[in-house]
């Protein structure tokens, strides 16, 4: 059983990013990340509005249910997770954003 259809992607996809060109700007004013982790990325629509923004250490995390032909970002900068269960990094980011996923 798929969980996500590639058109619940392709809806979201336009929404994120609507949210994420309003959103990102505002915080890059507060905070200057130089590495952001996206937790429940989705199809990376966030991230790839980090990347226009200058910032290329991005990771986006999901389940396997991402349509990967769908990612908007580089898929090695893609991890699958078990989002049902703690996710471990052996690294820190500077900016952690988690939208919609619990």
């Amino acid at each position: 059983m798929q969980l996500y259809t590639e058109q619940f992607y392709i809806d979201q996809r336009r929404s994120s990013r609507r949210s994420a060109n309003e959103i990102v700007p505002l915080v890059l004013e507060l905070i200057q990340p130089k590495s952001v982790i996206d937790v429940g990325c989705g199809v990376g629509a966030w991230l790839s509005v980090f990347r226009e923004c200058c910032i290329e250490d991005i990771l986006g995390v999901d389940g396997n249910w991402v349509v990967k032909k769908m990612l908007e970002n580089p898929e090695n900068r893609f991890l699958v997770v078990d989002l049902t269960k703690p996710v471990r990094m052996n690294r820190q980011f500077d900016l952690v954003v988690s939208s919609e996923v619990a």
